[in-house]
């Protein structure tokens, strides 16, 4: 048995599927439909929604299985995120990747397998649309466009939940994406007793006459500058119109000033070639402290409070 390649960019697929806020959540018709009309357009048992975690694969919608989740390294699924193009295996039983693999020797004895990556808005592989049958078969290419187009429909779905925590303009976590994604690094940093910090902002210029918010081109700019200033573990967010966020990961507060400093430094490139509409720029940070700071909530308020903005 062949157990499935990890990706070249799996830190960012897995942060791409967390932001997304749909794992271990409940059924929901806008799956559940396309996974039955899979199962009547293309005449098998199994149809799912398969979405692959760092150690499993979970289904969002599982029409014909019973099962929620099984091992990633036993997945069909994870060898079918690998590629940009339908993943097909006739007989399981006869291809050597497979013929021994406990979802072909056991329940549910898969045979045929078909399944079409599932991609983030952000270019990730997330997991697949995929169909499973326990007799061997061929795709006709009308199969084969069916099972394409219903795959692009859960895409867009999915990509309803990633703009949900994300900031249009930028790119950027908005501030459900921050909640959900700087709760998760406070833990585990707090786990395994690493320190971080976080780093807040607040832009006072420039704002448009019209309607009186941050210009969008110097919240992209701005973003810009916080993504290059950020370490590649760190997270940095918009968490409202004016105000950005960063959590720094493995950052004790000695080392603050450093990125601080790179900031301010991006802001001052920045408007030396924008002198028209230069970001003018607020800023505060404190120390993660897990006894002080239960939650990321406390300590968004306090570093709220810091930019004088509670």
């Amino acid at each position: 048995m062949d157990t499935p390649k990890t990706p070249n960019n799996e830190a960012q697929r897995l942060a791409a599927l967390t932001m997304l806020n749909i794992l271990d959540t409940p059924a929901e018709e806008r799956f559940d439909r396309l996974t039955r009309l899979a199962r009547k357009l293309l005449n098998v048992p199994v149809a799912l929604v398969s979405l692959v975690d760092k150690d499993r694969q979970w289904f969002k919608s599982a029409a014909g299985l019973d099962a929620s989740e099984t091992p990633r390294d036993i997945s069909f699924c994870g060898h079918a995120i690998l590629q940009d193009k339908l993943f097909v295996v006739s007989d399981a039983s006869q291809d050597k990747r497979f013929a021994d693999n406990p979802l072909v020797t056991d329940e549910p004895r898969i045979r045929f397998y078909a399944g079409f990556p599932l991609t983030a808005a952000t270019g990730e592989h997330l997991g697949t649309f995929c169909i499973i049958d326990r007799k061997p078969r061929q795709l006709s290419e009308d199969d084969r466009q069916t099972l394409e187009d219903l795959a692009h429909i859960a895409e867009r779905e999915l990509s309803a939940s990633y703009l949900a925590s994300t900031d249009a303009d930028t790119g950027l976590c908005n501030r459900t994406g921050f909640e959900l994604l700087a709760q998760k690094l406070m833990n585990a940093c707090s786990r395994v007793e690493l320190p971080a910090s976080a780093a807040f902002f607040r832009l006072l210029a420039p704002m448009s006459p019209d309607s009186g918010k941050l210009c969008p081109e110097a919240a992209s700019a701005f973003s810009e500058i916080l993504t290059e200033a950020c370490g590649e573990g760190d997270l940095n967010a918009r968490t409202d119109d004016t105000h950005f966020a960063c959590l720094l990961n493995s950052c004790p507060g000695n080392q603050v000033a450093d990125f601080l400093q790179r900031v301010e430094h991006g802001v001052e490139r920045h408007n030396q070639r924008h002198t028209e509409a230069p970001i003018v720029l607020q800023s505060s940070w404190l120390a993660y402290n897990p006894f002080a700071h239960h939650s990321i909530t406390a300590l968004m308020q306090q570093g709220a409070q810091r930019l004088d903005i509670a």
